[in-house]
């Protein structure tokens, strides 16, 4: 296990979603032997732009439904970003969008310093960003994490938080 550190920019102008200054998406399926994923000790610096679900670490997360027993479990732990974040919908600090209700995904320890803001509001009345995450479909746990960056929506905009745009619990 090492440390992932990043200094740079992630243009996807033109592009529809799931760009991060680290991963795009990160999709974990138990029905095909994925169960669990960490992500620890990173962190990234730059600046992010594109439509739909961006994030100074994780553009998109999806635990995706299970069968059975198999439970999908993602830590992001000690993890931080100063990435300024320009997106149309779904842009968090440090993920932009935690999608399905199945498996749990834990934030520990984690903050995010940058800029979030929505440039145009994209395809929905709905903007869902956030200092940290832009929208948490599942009721994610977050433990010591914090936003300290300025989040900016444009005219119009709906579901904009200074921690969370969105979360469905």
């Amino acid at each position: 296990r090492a440390a992932v550190n990043l200094r740079g920019d992630v243009d996807g102008a033109g592009y529809p979603s799931r760009f991060g200054g680290l991963i795009g998406e990160l999709r974990l399926n138990a029905n095909l032997g994925v169960q669990t994923a960490s992500i620890c000790d990173s962190d990234a610096s730059g600046a992010l732009s594109c439509q739909q679900a961006g994030g100074g670490i994780i553009g998109e997360i999806n635990l995706m439904p299970s069968v059975g027993e198999a439970v999908n479990t993602l830590t992001i732990a000690r993890c931080s970003t100063n990435v300024d974040v320009h997106v149309g919908k779904y842009g968090g600090g440090l993920c932009g969008y935690r999608e399905s209700e199945e498996g749990t995904a834990y934030f520990t320890d984690c903050y995010a310093l940058g800029l979030v803001h929505c440039h145009e509001p994209y395809d929905s009345p709905s903007d869902c960003i956030g200092g940290f995450i832009g929208a948490d479909l599942a009721g994610s746990i977050y433990t010591n994490c914090y936003a300290a960056g300025e989040v900016i929506g444009e005219a119009g905009g709906t579901d904009i938080g200074g921690f969370a745009g969105k979360v469905w619990a």
